[in-house]
């Protein structure tokens, strides 16, 4: 796909079709993109701990863009369940020592955790 620099329309590389079967993007209708477009990665990664509790935490506040991997450090011994707002050791996903999970969040505090103990971490990162 290429970039037309500066009037924002884009060269066909892709072809969109609306519902009727008309062609978006074609080189005799070119499709206009109002806003920026970005595919520029982020230079930073981030990675934190968090220990378990024994009711529902949000992970901390970090801007995400490429997702967040989180894995139950090999140490712990009883079991984080992750999810959204409100996980429950019944309606979580499992995780037990070294097991992980990854998410396409746009902010990791979207993702909850909650633990059989509180002596377990979970270990994230991400950018």
């Amino acid at each position: 796909m290429q970039w037309n620099n500066g009037n924002g329309t884009i060269s066909p590389g892709v072809v969109i079709e609306d519902g009727s079967g008309n062609k978006l993007g074609a080189s005799s209708n070119p499709m206009n993109v109002q806003g920026a477009i970005s595919s520029a990665n982020p230079s930073t990664v981030f990675a934190f701990r968090q220990t378990a509790t024994l009711s529902a935490a949000a992970l901390p506040s970090q801007v995400v863009v490429n997702g967040v991997v989180c894995t139950a450090l090999s140490a712990n011994t009883g079991t984080i369940y992750v999810g959204g707002v409100g996980v429950t050791t019944s309606t979580g996903y499992p995780l037990v020592a070294g097991q992980s999970i990854s998410y396409a969040a746009t902010n990791a505090s979207a993702i909850y955790m909650i633990g059989t103990n509180t002596t377990d971490v979970l270990a994230c990162t991400g950018n």
